[in-house]
C-alpha cells in the first residue's frame, strides 16, 4: 500500500492507475470517492483521462490507464484523516467500481 500525505490547505491532483484487462476505458469517465472503511463510497467526483503507462502483473505486462482527480479546497475538499481512494469507470454499458491499494491521510 502506497500512502500519501496532503496538506488541507493544498490544491493537487491525484493519479489512480486503472486497470482493465486490454480494453481501453478512456472512452468512458472515471470518478473516484473515499471512504475511510472498506465500504465502497456513496458519493464518486468526476476526474479525467491523464495518460496510459506499462505495468508489470505476474510474468507478463498490461496497461495502466492513468486517471486524476483534483484534491482540496478548490477541488475535491476532504476533512482531516486516513482514506482509501476507490475509482469507478463507466463505459460500454459497464460501471465498473475498484478499491485501490493507496491511502490518502489529509493533514
Amino acid at each position: 500500500m502506497t500512502t500519501r500525505e496532503i496538506p488541507s490547505e493544498s490544491l493537487e491532483f491525484v493519479q489512480v492507475a486503472v486497470q482493465t484487462g486490454g480494453d481501453d476505458p478512456t472512452a468512458g469517465t472515471a470518478s473516484i470517492g473515499f471512504s475511510d472503511t472498506d465500504t465502497a463510497p456513496t458519493v464518486w467526483t468526476v476526474g479525467s483521462w491523464e495518460g496510459v503507462e506499462t505495468v508489470k502483473v505476474g510474468d507478463g505486462y498490461t496497461a495502466a490507464y492513468i486517471a486524476r482527480f483534483l484534491i482540496g479546497p478548490a477541488g475535491l475538499a476532504l476533512a482531516e484523516g486516513s482514506y482509501r481512494p476507490w475509482v469507478k469507470v463507466v463505459v460500454a454499458g459497464q460501471s465498473i467500481v475498484r478499491r485501490t491499494d493507496d491511502e490518502i491521510v489529509i493533514i
